[in-house]
């Protein structure tokens, strides 16, 4: 069985995360919910994009300019370039390889 976001009811999330590449790429301008969508969710829904660039995404605009909660991939990406590191050798010291990188990131 599948659904349509228009058949859903989108007052009752949340949670709403983008899992997709929709906001990436060559579909950077586009985002998964549209304004209307967006104006659905409740005020006190978070919305977080797996997508990091560009940060923010469309979606993320417009749900902070809603006035929501938001969260970027940034820094779900760091934190997964530091696992992989710290796997990669053996067990670094990973709150410092996490300052390093965040650092050279910025």
């Amino acid at each position: 069985m599948s659904a349509s976001l228009t058949d859903v009811n989108l007052a009752s999330f949340g949670v709403v995360v983008n899992c997709t590449t929709i906001g990436w790429g060559d579909q950077a301008e586009s985002s998964p919910l549209d304004d209307a969508q967006i104006s659905q969710l409740d005020t006190g829904c978070v919305v977080f994009d797996v997508v990091y660039q560009p940060d923010p995404t469309v979606l993320l605009q417009r749900a902070r300019a809603r006035g929501l909660a938001t969260l970027s991939g940034t820094r779900m990406n760091l934190l997964q370039a530091v696992i992989a590191f710290t796997t990669a050798n053996f067990g670094s010291d990973s709150a410092t390889v996490a300052s390093a990188m965040k650092q050279a990131a910025s």
